[in-house]
């Protein structure tokens, strides 16, 4: 992807300053689409999968496992947590991946500023993978 120098310096109307541009959208919107639909989605499903899938330590696809596996880290939903097990583990990241798969759809309808985005975003979402195998994971 070319970005013109044009499209990326800062605005000049009538010898001043105004905002930060990025294919006509200012600093700040972009940010926040890259924070609404790329960021925030996968956090949630990666959550979702962390804590239906893998929290007792071991990929298991019974959401009574993924119970008790909670109930015993002291987590007590009460007469909802049977419900609470199999949300977290098929529904929501269902739903999630739904939200997200639309939202990176709407992005790419918006031509260059949106692969701009996404592109941008899972470059984000991988630079923060890479420093936390490369600098935490041992600690």
């Amino acid at each position: 992807i070319g970005i013109s120098f044009g499209q990326l310096v800062a605005n000049v109307i009538d010898g001043k300053e105004t905002t930060f541009m990025i294919y006509g959208n200012d600093l700040l919107s972009y940010i926040d689409d890259i924070c609404n639909t790329i960021l925030i989605p996968t956090s949630a499903l990666g959550s979702c999968i962390a804590i239906g899938w893998f929290i007792d330590k071991k990929f298991t696809v019974n959401p009574m496992k993924t119970f008790s596996s909670l109930k015993n880290d002291g987590l007590n939903l009460g007469k909802n947590s049977k419900f609470f097990a199999v949300m977290i583990k098929y529904l929501t990241p269902v739903l999630i991946l739904t939200v997200g798969v639309f939202g990176i759809i709407d992005l790419l309808k918006k031509g260059s500023y949106g692969i701009c985005v996404v592109i941008t975003g899972f470059s984000i979402i991988v630079a923060t993978i890479l420093i936390y195998f490369i600098f935490f994971k041992n600690r």
